[in-house]
């Protein structure tokens, strides 16, 4: 059965960046072993289609990531991405502003891991947190 597209909120088209994939895991090992120790080795989580952790490096810096990007939007035309975050009744509607203050770079981290997971050339155009109410 094929999915009919999301509408837009103004207008009558669908929405440009249609919902790709959901719950995608990345990085997600439950026991890992630490470096330099031959005896442990790391148990990969329930998820069978886990994909590895994902290195961002910027100036000369390196940071390795894993987590779960809740929902993945694909333009299909241009293949742009958009991520979406969906936080619970604890999330601050429009406290942005503090993100870097606060350290909340989820948004980002995952905006940059979303375009190595996607493959090359790929572009995240926006990461947003959403909130769900109750």
């Amino acid at each position: 059965m094929r999915a009919l597209p999301v509408p837009g909120l103004c207008g009558d088209g669908p929405l440009a960046h249609q919902p790709d994939e959901f719950e995608l895991p990345f990085g997600t090992c439950v026991g890992r072993a630490e470096p330099g120790d031959a005896d442990a080795a790391p148990q990969e989580d329930e998820d069978d289609d886990a994909r590895p952790p994902v290195t961002i490096e910027r100036a000369g810096e390196r940071l390795t990531l894993s987590g779960r990007i809740d929902r993945l939007d694909r333009d299909p035309r241009s293949g742009e991405l958009v991520v979406v975050d969906y936080k619970g009744a604890n999330v601050d509607p429009f406290k942005g502003a503090g993100w870097v203050e606060g350290r909340e770079l989820q948004a980002g981290l995952y905006a940059l891991a979303a375009e190595q997971l996607a493959g090359e050339g790929t572009r995240t155009v926006a990461s947003l947190y959403q909130p769900v109410p109750g």
